[in-house]
């Protein structure tokens, strides 16, 4: 595979006019191993046709605005516009782009971006404003950021999401730096025999991608709890099965406050 430092792709014309604006000096997560040592970005290309139907019902038939973070392949994105809906993805690497995905071949750089999403970025709508979605998913994918910006990334995604809109995403808690001794006394994954489970599969399974290994009452605690309420996820779909992952729905909380502690968060790390 060339370089893909060496040039960045220009874009490919396919007659659409850009409706979303990505702006950032990061187009690719270069220090992280998914960018060094790729998984998921070179074999994924995930759609569901259940998951497209439970968003639908979800909004009972509306016409959305979707984005998916960490998108690899992009077969969702697509699928989801194919259905008629105003869908966009970021990704991290070049590596689908490279590889002549087929969603990457029709919308690079109209619905499809490179984006390193631990690091400075906007996302903009025709009028320069924040563009805002109805949806906006991650699935396996909130782990591989380092935790250093993940108070910035939520920030971000409270003032991208629409007031009404939700966060649907599925997450690993498992990883190279797991601690169990942040699970409740009792729990039955909070033994050294069950950690050394894990340890096997970070190595079979490339769990040492994952960078913020962080149980869900801990997400919820240290970054959901700024801007948003935790639910269980009861649709009938997921994007990815994965169990050893928890799944969950993000909505907003609605005040100033958490506008302007958006705001401060964005400006300390920009």
């Amino acid at each position: 595979m060339s370089d893909p430092l060496a040039t960045a792709p220009t874009g490919i014309d396919n007659n659409e006019k850009e409706k979303m604006k990505v702006v950032t000096k990061h187009p690719w997560c270069v220090s992280s191993a998914d960018f060094l040592q790729p998984i998921g970005a070179v074999n994924d290309d995930t759609t569901n046709n259940e998951y497209i139907n439970t968003i639908e019902e979800h909004f009972q038939g509306k016409k959305i605005s979707s984005l998916e973070l960490g998108c690899a392949g992009g077969q969702i994105v697509a699928d989801l516009i194919n259905h008629g809906h105003d869908a966009y993805g970021l990704e991290g690497t070049p590596y689908p782009l490279e590889l002549g995905r087929p969603a990457w071949s029709q919308y690079y750089n109209t619905r499809l971006f490179h984006c390193d999403l631990s690091k400075p970025f906007r996302l903009l709508d025709e009028q320069g404003e924040d563009y805002q979605f109805d949806l906006i998913s991650h699935w396996e994918f909130l782990e591989h950021l380092p935790t250093d910006c993940l108070k910035y990334f939520h920030a971000k995604l409270y003032l991208h999401l629409k007031d009404e809109g939700v966060v649907l995403c599925g997450i690993c808690p498992w990883g190279a730096f797991t601690d169990i001794t942040q699970l409740p006394v009792g729990h039955p994954d909070r033994s050294e025999e069950k950690l050394q489970i894990y340890l096997d599969d970070v190595e079979a399974r490339g769990h040492a991608h994952h960078q913020s290994c962080f149980f869900r009452h801990q997400w919820e605690a240290d970054y959901f709890s700024d801007f948003f309420e935790t639910f269980d996820y009861d649709l009938k779909g997921k994007l990815r099965e994965d169990e050893s992952s928890f799944n969950c729905i993000l909505k907003k909380k609605i005040g100033e406050q958490y506008i302007n502690l958006a705001q401060r968060y964005i400006e300390e790390y920009e």
